[in-house]
């Protein structure tokens, strides 16, 4: 399961800049001819420029009588020695082209433009596309992020889910399911994370329910359900019998632990560890059969969605509402409801 979070800031703004320059660069080759130094100083002679501004190496300048959208010039400096020298024997010549700060800066961009878009569409696409599926681990994955979407779609107040596939995404993902959140939060409370929990377990939920035995494509949810609960009940005060404690404020150990490193020190007896791991198993039991109660009362829908991802790979908004709408929410459990 994964979360798309909502259009980025940057990247309207890089959008913006992209605009300006190809704008820019396009208005330049419209109206700004490049000229040789020859053609300058015949056109001086003749009274076709009006005005130039003269820098080191380089002449811009405006015509007398423009022709078509050509209205200004730009020519680059030739010794005068040489000028005169060239001009004698008729030899047409030109200095050498400067780099504008707009081809420069193009220089710069355009080669990362070009590196960003071959990892995006073919070193990514090779990580994952070039796993080949059995017809049975197809099957297992369809139910299993199935499972996910549509407890997501029976429980109020989660994430809408956005797109379902089991195209296999980077290196560790077979499938995914993306939840797009409809506002930023910074808090949740009890009620929000079990939720969340029950969208998490609704893959293996899926599986159990749709298979004989279960896989290990469940291995990231229950690692991830358990962190949770976990910090419910020894960081968040969330279970009543553990009281108003923090038993491990240490955010730490969710970073991989450094070989050598002794383990972290507990400050809470052996009765107290066995009463947290006997909570943590409580709350995602209590998850994990919420979610598979909503999908056994939904048992045809999920056979329904599950075929239909396997025949198409890839779920989007129009039919994830469709199916959203026929999800009977009337045998929620209660906790669940609420």
């Amino acid at each position: 399961m994964e979360k798309e979070h909502q259009i980025n800031f940057w990247y309207v703004a890089a959008a913006l800049i992209g605009v300006v320059l190809i704008q820019s660069y396009w208005v330049q080759l419209l109206t700004v001819g490049h000229i040789p130094y020859s053609e300058f100083r015949s056109l001086v002679e003749s009274g076709k420029v009006t005005e130039v501004v003269v820098g080191d190496r380089s002449i811009y300048g405006k015509f007398a009588d423009p022709a078509d959208r050509t209205t200004e010039f730009a020519t680059n400096k030739v010794d005068g020695e040489l000028a005169d020298y060239l001009s004698k024997y008729k030899v047409r010549y030109s200095g050498e082209s400067d780099a504008t700060w707009l081809t420069t800066l193009l220089s710069w961009v355009i080669p990362t433009l070009v590196f960003v878009g071959i990892w995006m569409f073919a070193i990514r696409r090779m990580a994952g596309g070039t796993r080949v599926l059995i017809p049975h681990e197809r099957e297992v994955i369809a139910f299993h992020e199935t499972g996910h979407a549509l407890v997501a779609m029976a429980l109020p107040g989660v994430d809408p889910v956005q797109k379902v596939s089991i195209i296999p995404r980077g290196i560790g993902a077979l499938g995914y399911t993306i939840q797009r959140p409809v506002e930023d939060r910074f808090l949740m409370d009890r009620t929000e994370l079990e939720r969340k929990l029950a969208v998490l377990l609704g893959g293996r939920a899926a599986e159990t329910i749709a298979f004989a035995a279960v896989s290990i494509g469940a291995a990231d949810d229950l690692q991830k359900a358990t962190d949770i609960a976990r910090n419910m009940a020894t960081r968040f005060g969330m279970v009543a019998e553990l009281g108003q404690v923090s038993y491990d404020a240490e955010p730490a150990r969710f970073l991989t632990p450094i070989p050598g490193m002794p383990a972290p020190s507990r400050w809470y007896s052996e009765v107290t560890t066995a009463r947290i791991d006997a909570a943590v198993r409580e709350i995602v039991d209590a998850a994990f059969f919420r979610a598979r109660t909503i999908l056994t009362a939904n048992r045809a829908l999920l056979e329904e969605m599950a075929r239909t991802l396997i025949d198409n790979e890839t779920l989007s908004d129009g039919v994830l509402a469709t199916f959203a709408k026929r999800v009977d929410k009337a045998t929620l459990p209660a906790t669940a409801a609420a």
